[in-house]
């Protein structure tokens, strides 16, 4: 059981400017009256100590340096870093959520100082490129992952899913060219694995990747329960800044056939990914779901899917991101169709086409738009499981375009 320490608190000012008098405030911590050209200073003791950084307007954006880290034994502010090294450069704004932010921290005495200076807040542009950034990995992320997920549930029944993907992602179809659907004459369990690329055109620039392992075992006739655990690594451009994010996904999926035509799928994904841009880095928390109901028509020989869903992303960013703290969210409506070449064949090509409509929302900004999309690919089935290579194109959202190649394998236990 640690021991609290007594906090004292003392500011100095440092004057930079003719208007720096005025926005002193003498009874123990600082505040800011004006925000631009003003600067808060303090010596950390080794008792402890800590500066108080109130709110004047919820769009500034303040900026910490941390003079002789090395000198620090601690050093803190909620929420954003937890110690000197890691608080060292960071940026922070309040968004609306918060009206102070302490620095706490024991140090020297002599050379343990911080200061903390202020700006009006990023501009539009950069708020538009950290928005757009948000919405790029998190539909590149969700794209991939279902994308995973439903070809893994078509080759599970003997056919392919439809690579039509969106943001939110859609899970498979089941194909009437597999074998019969009793319980007993299907595999009860299955293991399957996918990595996939994607490179962001438009008004993104950059490249991920995506690493996915997933099972199911059969609950019911027809029904599946599976789980899913992904790791993704992006580098996105936006604005001229980059931005790095990783992030760990996990979560459950369901597919269920409701006749020999028609099934019904659903997954939900959690994640907390990880940003570091701008010289300051934060985490979010982001939730990926969908739904969809599917058909399945021999036409002129061709074995077609159309399928109807509807899939959304939201993601929580805390006020060390650009902009401040808001919520960034994409929802999807997509109607798409698949055709596969070769029903009957171990190797069977495929293409497929569908329309996304697409809403955008960044706290007050909303965007929508409506964008074709199209894949290409092949499954092929061997003794040694069955394996999905394709090819997908489409927009993440209004002006951001990705594609992405995977590859999926999976087998039946």
């Amino acid at each position: 059981m640690s021991v609290f320490r007594k906090i004292v608190v003392a500011a100095t000012f440092a004057a930079l400017g003719a208007t720096q008098a005025a926005a002193a405030d003498l009874e123990g911590n600082q505040r800011f009256r004006s925000c631009d050209g003003q600067v808060y200073q303090q010596t950390f003791r080794s008792k402890g100590d800590t500066l108080d950084i109130r709110q004047t307007d919820p769009n500034d954006i303040y900026t910490i340096t941390v003079h002789n880290p090395g000198t620090f034994t601690s050093l803190s502010v909620g929420g954003i870093c937890t110690s000197a090294s890691d608080c060292n450069g960071k940026t922070f704004g309040f968004g609306g959520n918060n009206s102070r932010f302490s620095i706490s921290g024991v140090g020297d005495g002599v050379n343990s100082r911080v200061t903390v200076s202020c700006s009006n807040g990023p501009g539009d542009a950069e708020i538009k490129a950290g928005r757009d950034a948000t919405g790029g990995a998190g539909g590149a992320s969700g794209a991939s992952i279902g994308g995973a997920i439903g070809n893994a549930m078509g080759a599970r029944n003997g056919g392919g899913a439809p690579v039509i993907s969106s943001s939110g992602l859609f899970l498979s179809t089941l194909s009437t060219q597999g074998p019969a659907l009793a319980l007993d004459q299907q595999p009860r369990a299955a293991l399957w694995a996918s990595i996939q690329g994607t490179q962001f055109g438009g008004s993104l620039d950059g490249d991920g990747v995506e690493f996915t392992v997933g099972g199911d075992v059969a609950i019911a006739e027809g029904t599946y329960l599976g789980s899913v655990l992904s790791y993704g690594d992006y580098e996105i451009v936006s604005g001229g800044i980059t931005y790095e994010t990783t992030a760990l996904s996990f979560g459950p999926y369901l597919s269920a056939r409701i006749s020999d035509r028609y099934a019904f799928d659903a997954y939900v994904v959690f994640a907390q990914p990880e940003y570091v841009a701008a010289g300051t880095s934060y985490s979010t928390d982001r939730l990926t779901a969908g739904v969809k109901a599917s058909a399945e028509y021999d036409l002129w020989g061709f074995a077609t899917t159309s399928h109807i869903g509807f899939s959304g992303f939201s993601e929580d960013l805390p006020a060390a991101a650009i902009g401040g703290a808001r919520t960034v969210s994409s929802t999807v409506g997509t109607i798409a169709t698949r055709i596969e070449f070769a029903p009957d064949a171990a190797t069977r090509p495929y293409l497929s086409v569908g329309v996304d409509s697409i809403r955008f929302k960044d706290g007050a900004t909303k965007l929508s738009s409506v964008s074709p999309r199209f894949g290409l690919g092949v499954d092929m089935s061997g003794r040694y499981g069955n394996l999905n290579l394709r090819l997908d194109a489409g927009e993440v959202f209004d002006t951001a375009r990705a594609v992405t190649f995977g590859f999926n394998w999976k087998l039946d236990l």
